[in-house]
């Protein structure tokens, strides 16, 4: 998650730098697991959430008050949250301690790791006396490692942060005897030691302490604890460090990434791919996480050593008000082995065109259940579809997930054009190399006058050339079926009929390209228009 505050004054002769504490166990409190992160477990709040949300709120000894707000869907099954103020953190970097004069505050996060589907909300009040403009805001990862900026919203005596996963803060006095000189130099110096550490981070033995002090120095560079204008000077004449930094962290990171998943594919080995999305988080954190430096969550779950296996069995053909059983089997292989069945995975089931279209979902592989199951019946004429959603329990491995649709319903009247005018939505199904990913209501085709015309909406996967922009069918041949697509980069040609796809309905056969040009897809319509 990240956070940052913007211009930031003074308060008297100090500044603050507030942080929320998240991610791995507690200090004070020996049982969270935490060595240098203290908390103040008789402050601390527990509440399970559920998939309908909720709200936890602990307060610390100073006053400050911390609630997490999380939305509907973040969680899928019930899970315990907890919340602890913190009291102190060790082993900060020895020129972070020279710029600042000791610790403030926070707030500690469990489980470890936790990812949420959607991002919650942290709002600090903050105790009379303190404005929320005053204070800097750092962020880190699991006991106060990888200690970096981000961004928050600043309104008065509240701080309000998107919380993505359980990621750290931390909170410290900034030192105000410094002149501008002493801080540049100071900046200067840690600079040349951090670029000739992270040009070597995917061999260091301790990489979590180089990524910690990096973040610490450009938090510092960036977003500094000083008055407005030597803030400003600083960041100016950083700016450039930062970007070299940046660049080195990065590379470090794909090695760090490249290592892991190599050594999870050699010895056949699930926990290697938690380091490698300990790293993905890592680099999300220090804001490295896009497509262009590779580090982004898509591009290192294509590459990834450890995939999730789903194997969905449903009726192929339900006719209206007509039941049909559901059973899921999950579990994950890695580089393509044989499935293996010895990790919590949950399931999530969604139907549509139910006669009950509320979501379930479940536990297998957890000593009780192997598989996941239900009764679901097609409520009218549009086939039942569900959508079936498998990822891994433990927090580190969530993002690892896979996406399967089903669709069951009668044999529709495909097989010859439709004649007269018509129109309709279709129900589509988009498949990547043979697997099935997404369904959207968007296809739609009109006949009018024996003339052609219809739109393809939205997109179709995350990596689409044409995302979130309308394809256009430009023309459409009933003798020989095909029907040319315009988008924004060019003419998509494909087959509507004359034949059936699954379930007697009309399919669209496409190719298409993603951002990286490596797929191709067919697009199924689940119901004649």
């Amino acid at each position: 998650m990240r956070f940052k505050l913007r211009n930031a004054p003074s308060i008297g002769s100090i500044a603050i730098l507030l942080a929320v504490v998240g991610c791995g166990g507690g200090g004070g409190g020996s049982s969270l697991g935490l060595s240098r992160v203290k908390v103040d477990a008789g402050r601390s709040a527990k509440a399970t959430i559920t998939s309908a949300g909720g709200t936890i709120s602990a307060t610390g000894a100073d006053g400050t008050i911390y609630t997490l707000t999380i939305p509907v869907g973040a969680v899928l099954l019930p899970t315990e949250i907890g919340m602890y103020p913190v009291t102190s953190i060790d082993g900060l970097a020895t020129r972070t301690l020279a710029l600042t004069n000791g610790f403030a505050g926070g707030v500690h996060f469990t489980p470890d790791g936790l990812q949420f589907n959607s991002p919650a909300t942290l709002t600090v009040k903050l105790p009379a006396g303190i404005d929320s403009s005053a204070l800097v805001v750092f962020g880190y990862d699991a006991d106060a490692e990888g200690l970096h900026d981000g961004e928050a919203q600043a309104n008065g005596q509240t701080l309000s942060f998107q919380v993505e996963h359980f990621s750290g803060f931390a909170a410290l006095l900034g030192n105000r005897s410094l002149t501008e000189v002493e801080i540049l130099n100071l900046m200067l110096l840690w600079h040349v030691e951090l670029d000739a550490a992270l040009k070597n981070l995917g061999t260091d033995p301790n990489p979590d302490a180089v990524l910690a002090e990096y973040g610490q120095w450009r938090a510092f560079a960036r977003n500094g604890p000083w008055p407005a204008a030597i803030r400003n000077s600083v960041r100016q004449q950083m700016s450039g460090g930062v970007a070299t930094l940046d660049d080195s962290a990065a590379e470090g990171l794909r090695s760090l990434i490249s290592s892991y998943n190599g050594a999870c594919i050699q010895q056949d080995d699930v926990n290697q791919a938690i380091q490698v999305m300990r790293w993905q988080r890592r680099a999300r954190g220090l804001g490295l996480a896009t497509a262009a430096r590779q580090l982004d969550l898509q591009t290192v779950l294509d590459f990834l050593c450890v995939k999730v296996k789903v194997d969905a069995q449903f009726p192929a053909t339900l006719q209206q008000n007509q039941s049909g059983t559901l059973s899921v089997r999950t579990g994950y292989s890695i580089n393509n082995g044989p499935t293996k069945y010895d990790q919590q995975m949950a399931v999530t089931v969604i139907p549509n065109f139910a006669t009950d279209n509320a979501t379930r979902g479940g536990l297998v592989n957890d000593g009780q259940h192997d598989t996941f199951g239900g009764s679901w019946t097609r409520a009218g004429q549009q086939p039942l579809q569900l959508h079936i959603v498998a990822r891994f329990v433990y927090p580190g491995l969530q993002p690892i997930m896979a996406e399967t649709y089903l669709s069951a319903g009668g044999q529709a009247a495909c097989n010859t054009d439709p004649s007269g005018d018509w129109s309709g939505n279709v129900t589509v199904t988009v498949l990547f190399n043979g697997n099935q990913f997404e369904t959207q209501n968007l296809f739609r085709i009109i006949r009018q006058n024996g003339q052609y015309s219809g739109v393809l909406g939205g997109r179709y996967g995350q990596n689409c050339a044409v995302s979130g922009t309308p394809w256009t069918a430009t023309s459409f041949d009933p003798a020989t079926g095909v029907v040319a697509f315009r988008s924004p980069d060019g003419i998509i040609t494909g087959q509507l009929g004359p034949g059936c796809g699954p379930n007697g309905s009309r399919y669209l056969s496409v190719s298409y390209r993603d951002q990286n040009s490596r797929t191709e897809g067919t697009i199924y319509p689940a119901s004649c228009p």
